[in-house]
């Protein structure tokens, strides 16, 4: 405890601190402390609190942003009236505290708190009547402290007076028997002073089994002259048996677990569950649930049985993990994932946190529901790198961005920051229900058997297969649309384009890549990443043919697909451009040399079986 011209006694710090004064005391006596603290200064976070203890079994706690105080005494809290922002302030409201113990009988006499500030609104406590103290209760110190979350925190005793009066006091003896069918199965003797007050234990052991009070409340007496005798019936606590069977696609596993009643006579059976669950199969499936366990009471033997059923596939989830089942909570309600928390705890390491493990190449989406809005982020990152995504929290509930690998990466792991900008250190997470990493599903495209060729686009950066050829649109005049062959294999998000395959048929494209946005600066072509109501100079690749036309206004050209806007006298034939694949016209069929040799648009030469877009004698054809 220091010593502060200013505030006298304090305790104070970052974290959990405090000061603590111990004295002489006078055993049997009656003490009275007279107290002046104040109770808060300089709170400004959630979790951040001030408490002063008298002893072992009275505290008094004062939460500016909970904008509540308390008086706990011997585990039971009772509240203080009028705590809020406006007299539990970052100045301090100044709490005048009177406290008379009887510490012969281990009786706290009287309690009374007021504040100075709100008027006739101040804080304000008085105990309705003298309560009984722990029989460990000690009577030797004041502490005053601190819990600091995130700021600073500052309390203070301005003053306190303690005096102590000796008491005459006399000790008998009393007995306390526990029952069990007329039988007594335990005797506890000892030696107390008149008037004090003995209560039984709410259970006992005997030769290794448990008993618990018949009765929910505790039986006690107060000590008299002679014949302190307390005769406390007691039973075996109640037993049952939980049975949870979870089946997952069809594949079942049950879990039991023996239950029993508690010292406080709570009889209570729960259990939880995931929204998801990896079946035997790797593919996790979806409970239909939409409440995420139960709860209820047992009788003596009874069997409860409960099922969880999965049978939805998500074939997309790689990842799931539950907030709760983290190493900073202990605590599985029925309320899994249906809004109960936990969070990662700060780990002042990147290869520690929440085990991913490997995931392969690839798109994905990063999906998280926040439980709280404190700022901290949730992220994912390879054990000696920066994030590879990071979520922070906005709001509560689900926040979900994406995210590509080029390779597989292993050694992933997702940890907490303190905030989005400061992501690149690891911290405690923001507190999360669960977070899910999902597989970006890849996306189709269907190249036109007659044509070889579809218009496409993408909300996301798609990758092509090998046979399949991009074209960008770089020029168009009345007659003529000119279309360029892209050198990769990579289409950026939200670009129209022209895909050509001498290999028809649906085309399955890779979300993901690295795209090289200037290969597209010339690109000409409009995306409907949505559905497009078409204008009045709207043109769309002809099905079947090689070729543009006008789209009538007001009609709908369906998301997917590229397009262009362009003023022209009907339909826009397709020029290929010479300087990317030295083709200037296009053709039917051929008009030459039916002997010459035949290539393929990626220059490679093909025979006569070979369908699709040809070139023989310096023409281009469909070899049908």
């Amino acid at each position: 405890m220091t010593i502060d011209p200013a505030h006298g006694l304090y305790g104070t710090g970052n974290g959990s601190r405090s000061g603590v004064l111990t004295f002489d005391h006078t055993a049997n006596s009656i003490q009275t402390f007279d107290l002046v603290y104040d109770n808060l200064v300089n709170a400004q976070s959630a979790g951040n609190y001030g408490y002063m203890k008298i002893g072992s079994d009275i505290e008094i706690k004062s939460d500016q942003i909970n904008q509540n105080g308390e008086v706990i005494i011997n585990g039971t809290s009772y509240p203080i009236s009028n705590c809020n922002k406006k007299n539990i302030n970052r100045g301090g409201d100044l709490w005048t505290i009177h406290i008379e113990i009887n510490t012969a009988s281990n009786t706290l006499n009287a309690l009374t708190l007021t504040g100075n500030v709100g008027g006739t609104k101040a804080a304000s406590f008085t105990l309705s009547e003298p309560t009984a103290l722990s029989a460990s209760a000690t009577f030797d110190k004041v502490e005053v402290g601190a819990y600091r979350a995130k700021y600073k925190v500052f309390v203070a005793l301005q003053s306190i007076k303690i005096t102590e009066e000796a008491q005459a006091v006399t000790t008998v003896p009393y007995t306390i028997n526990y029952t069990n069918g007329g039988n007594t199965l335990k005797t506890v003797t000892g030696n107390n002073i008149i008037g004090a007050t003995v209560s039984a234990e709410k259970a006992i052991d005997v030769d290794g089994t448990k008993y618990i009070l018949e009765s929910t409340e505790v039986p006690s007496m107060t000590i008299k002259a002679t014949d302190n005798i307390l005769n406390v019936p007691v039973r075996k606590p109640y037993t049952a048996t939980l049975n949870v069977t979870k089946n997952i696609n069809g594949t079942a596993t049950t879990t039991s677990t023996t239950l029993t009643e508690t010292d406080d006579h709570e009889a209570v059976w729960s259990y939880a569950f995931p929204i998801y669950a990896k079946g035997s199969d790797g593919v996790y499936y979806k409970t239909d649930a939409t409440t995420f366990g139960e709860s209820g009471t047992f009788t003596d033997g009874e069997t409860i049985d409960k099922t969880v059923e999965y049978n939805t596939a998500d074939n997309d989830i790689v990842f799931f993990n539950e907030g709760e089942a983290n190493e900073s909570n202990n605590i599985v309600n029925y309320n899994y994932s249906n809004g109960y928390d936990g969070h990662v705890k700060g780990q002042n390491a990147r290869n520690r946190g929440i085990s991913v493990g490997t995931l392969e190449a690839g798109r994905y989406s990063f999906d998280v529901v926040f439980t709280g809005v404190h700022g901290r982020s949730l992220g994912l990152r390879h054990a000696s790198d920066d994030p590879i995504v990071s979520i922070q929290s906005t709001k509560k509930g689900e926040s979900s961005t994406e995210f590509t690998l080029d390779s597989s990466t292993s050694d992933l792991f997702i940890n907490g920051a303190n905030d989005q900008k400061d992501a690149k250190k690891t911290n405690q997470s923001e507190d999360f229900d669960y977070v899910v990493i999902k597989r970006v599903n890849n996306v189709s495209a269907e190249v036109d058997a007659t044509s070889s060729l579809t218009s496409f686009c993408s909300t996301s950066t798609v990758t092509v297969p090998e046979d399949v050829i991009i074209y960008i649109a770089t020029a168009n005049d009345a007659n003529t649309v000119t279309l360029n062959r892209v050198d990769t294999k990579v289409i950026p998000a939200n670009t129209g384009v022209i895909l050509y395959s001498a290999v028809t048929g649906a085309k399955t494209l890779t979300v993901g890549g690295t795209a090289d946005a200037s290969l597209y600066a010339s690109n000409i072509f409009k995306a409907a990443t949505s559905a497009v109501t078409a204008g009045d100079n709207t043109y769309a690749l002809i099905k079947g043919q090689q070729s543009f036309a006008k789209v009538a206004e007001g009609v709908t050209i369906p998301a997917g697909k590229a397009y262009l806007e362009a003023t022209a006298n009907g339909k826009l034939n397709i020029s290929f451009g010479g300087a990317t694949t030295g083709i200037s016209s296009i053709s039917s069929e051929a008009t030459a040399d039916s002997n010459a040799p035949m290539y393929n648009l990626a220059g490679q030469r093909v025979n006569s079986s070979y369908k699709g877009v040809v070139i023989k004698n310096g023409r281009k054809f469909i070899n049908k």
